[in-house]
């Protein structure tokens, strides 16, 4: 088969899933020790809870990390040996122990990805996993022992940084600070590209091939548009990449090249279907009074994914610590994120992707939470209405 842009895409999926996990893990183990310290009734208790949660927190912490990098690392081999599968013929000895060898780089490089990994805390600076849970949980143990704020705020302080920005790695030589899910959606997607494409460069002198096609797809992004679906000789090719501030296969790009002889191999798209995906990306649609690209309303889209999935960990912490009136409105909140995003997607033809709006440990039972609280507001609403 031949290896489609979303297929990449979604490669990475599963290993994004799972670093969500820990981060969940965390996020409710801190809004569930701040809890207890808000019913706590003497400073002892508080620094009980605090104690403790240093010590067995900590270490419950660092076992679920262990554990998820053991899961990480079963599940990159299975999406690397599934994507070499399906990239070249069945029985290639030579091509399943490229596979294997790139997928121990990529398990490096998901476990360096681990340990610079962390939380840009309330007074700006960055700390690591398990440092910004102490640190979180020192702070609301003196505004909680000093009465400077109380319960509600204490706990709303303590988890912004988890929610703001979320997880957020600098393992990038120039120091920038970027999310897990876009480090970890690079690391996976390169490389299998790049594997993949070792392959078929393999096979393209075993073949004597002398070309390569671009693939295309649907709203691609403006560097890479005017190339994407055409055929070039290898040393065109070459000096493409060569020239393009963002080479192909790099930094989230979605295209592969797969090798062809020119003047034979048939292109996949015609010139008229290249010319009818620019015509769609350009004319995009106008929504709220903006308009959008086609590239740019599949970016939105992405925006919005993420704050529903930003608004669900939300939901997680807030039930976990017990505050009610935040729970109701996020849940207030959530709902209108889900209608905007599928009104969003219908009038920009794009397919909503409920699995990019997953949150771990946000299931049937929250989803029934959420319901109630909005139901419940909606009929107080109603209530003052009627009043008025």
């Amino acid at each position: 088969m031949r290896i489609t842009p979303d297929y990449l895409y979604g490669l990475p999926q599963p290993i994004i899933d799972i670093f969500y996990g820990v981060e969940n893990f965390i996020i409710s183990d801190i809004a569930r020790r701040i809890k207890k310290m808000g019913k706590a009734t003497s400073t002892a208790e508080i620094q009980r809870i605090v104690l403790e949660a240093m010590g067995v927190g900590v270490d419950d912490i660092n076992t679920m990390i262990a554990a998820a990098l053991d899961t990480t690392e079963h599940e990159v081999e299975r999406i690397f040996s599934e994507a070499m599968g399906n990239a070249v013929m069945p029985g290639n000895t030579w091509a399943q122990q490229v596979g294997q060898a790139a997928a121990k780089t990529a398990i490096g490089d998901l476990r360096n990805l681990t340990n610079t990994a962390g939380y840009v805390m309330n007074n700006g600076q960055f700390s690591m996993w398990t440092d910004a849970y102490r640190q979180t949980l020192s702070t609301a143990q003196m505004q909680i022992l000093s009465g400077a704020v109380d319960y509600n705020t204490a706990i709303r302080n303590a988890l912004k940084p988890f929610t703001s920005q979320g997880l957020t790695t600098v393992g990038y030589e120039s120091g920038r600070r970027v999310s897990i899910e876009a480090a970890a959606r690079q690391s996976i997607m390169q490389g299998a590209r790049d594997t993949i494409q070792q392959m078929w460069r393999e096979d393209a002198d075993r073949m004597g091939t002398d070309g390569w096609e671009l693939s295309a797809h649907l709203y691609c992004a403006p560097d890479h548009e005017p190339y994407q679906g055409k055929q070039y000789s290898r040393e065109e090719y070459e000096e493409l990449n060569n020239n393009l501030a963002r080479p192909i296969g790099t930094l989230n790009c979605r295209h592969v090249a797969f090798p062809i002889i020119l003047g034979v191999s048939e292109p996949a798209y015609s010139d008229a279907e290249l010319a009818e995906m620019r015509r769609k990306n350009a004319e995009g649609i106008t929504y709220d009074g903006k308009h959008y690209t086609g590239y740019a309303a599949t970016q939105m889209q992405r925006r919005m994914e993420r704050s529903i999935r930003k608004t669900k960990r939300e939901l997680i912490e807030f039930d976990e610590g017990g505050l009610k009136d935040d729970f109701t409105a996020s849940s207030i909140r959530l709902r209108r994120q889900r209608d905007m995003y599928k009104d969003f997607c219908g009038k920009a033809g794009l397919t909503p992707r409920s699995d990019l709006t997953q949150v771990s440990g946000y299931g049937r039972r929250m989803s029934g939470r959420v319901l109630t609280a909005e139901k419940s507001n909606d009929y107080s609403s109603k209530r003052r209405n009627e009043k008025a």
